[in-house]
């Protein structure tokens, strides 16, 4: 139980504010750079990939270069999560050798994303490129989500949009080794990795849009939309909204799984904000989510801000009974 709980605590790590500096995409000055954490230089990264795919030599395989960016971001920081996330399976071990070894194009591509994320300026990206990262901006990488934002999180340690895609991303890898999804195929973890990249893109056009805003429905259809817009200069724009709407509609097996990870690493940081005292329940005089009737209850009947967060997870997503079990370990883990 605790082992999991123990991976996240490095994954969580990730998200801190540290020796890393991102190109300042929003004012379009990419040669200027913004102090970062080792999540949001990942994040870069792959948008960096999705920016100057479509200038590349060669079409490589998209969801493999995300892939290789991730661990190309734990590589030399991390050994101990390095060796849990990708040298203990036979996927991660091949992965690892080839970008390691350089002896693929998917190698090659994925190593000049992660360089460019150091030195990119205007004449490494063409003009469509350049309009979708000028989008990548503040509400993406720099904001708080706005779930948080809502419950008055005060903490040092800021979860975005970029950070929050980049530690699912890493849960993905540890949970579908250990607890596999029902596919008889296993999981595609390249794809699962491609779909969280994606997943919450939307909040560069909309701002990460908490669930009482707007019915289920129309935050489906306004995510799509945001989708289109964000991704349109984009050559490779079709193959992302149908990446996109994949996680959204959950159909397939690696798709659901993919939905309950993101939902999942956001149940593990209401642990951690709630563990180290960054939510004041007797400050929620503004907090709409106060409006929903089960999260009342939950309240009313004593639970804690995170015992509130991951039951109405449980109740609200529709967990499959792995990620029942996962959200129950949640609860009786420790993050401190």
């Amino acid at each position: 139980m605790q082992k999991l709980a123990d991976v996240y605590k490095r994954i969580l790590k990730l998200k801190l504010t540290g020796e890393y500096f991102i190109p300042d995409f929003a004012n379009g000055n990419f040669s200027s750079s913004i102090h970062s954490s080792l999540a949001s230089d990942i994040f870069a990264s792959q948008m960096i990939a999705l920016a100057i795919y479509d200038d590349w030599g060669c079409k490589v395989n998209l969801p493999r270069v995300m892939a290789m960016i991730l661990y190309d971001g734990i590589r030399l920081d991390d050994e101990e999560l390095k060796e849990q996330l990708f040298l203990s399976s036979d996927w991660g071990s091949m992965l690892a050798h080839e970008y390691e070894s350089g002896d693929s194009d998917e190698a090659l591509f994925a190593t000049s994303c992660t360089e460019l994320s150091y030195y990119l300026d205007s004449e490494n990206v063409s003009s469509d490129g350049q309009k979708f990262l000028k989008q990548i901006d503040g509400k993406v990488l720099g904001d708080l989500r706005a779930g948080w934002a809502n419950w008055g999180v005060n903490s040092t340690l800021v979860d975005t949009v970029a950070t929050h895609s980049v530690a699912a991303q890493f849960l993905a890898i540890y949970i579908a080794d250990r607890w596999l999804i029902s596919d008889s195929k296993g999981a595609d973890m390249e794809k699962i990795i491609m779909a969280l990249v994606v997943h919450n893109l939307p909040a560069a056009v909309l701002g990460d849009v908490p669930l009482f805003k707007m019915s289920s429905s129309e935050k489906k259809k306004a995510e799509c939309d945001a989708f289109a817009k964000l991704t349109e200069p984009l050559g490779i724009s079709d193959q992302l909204t149908k990446r996109f709407r994949a996680i959204q509609n959950h159909t397939s097996d690696n798709m659901c799984f993919a939905n309950f990870v993101g939902k999942t690493e956001t149940d593990f940081q209401a642990k951690y904000y709630d563990e180290t005292g960054c939510v004041n329940l007797d400050n929620q005089a503004n907090n709409k989510a106060l409006e929903n009737p089960d999260i009342k209850k939950l309240l009313s009947e004593g639970c804690s801000f995170s015992e509130t967060w991951i039951r109405y997870s449980q109740l609200k997503f529709g967990y499959d009974s792995t990620f029942k079990s996962i959200s129950n370990i949640i609860l009786k883990s420790s993050l401190i």
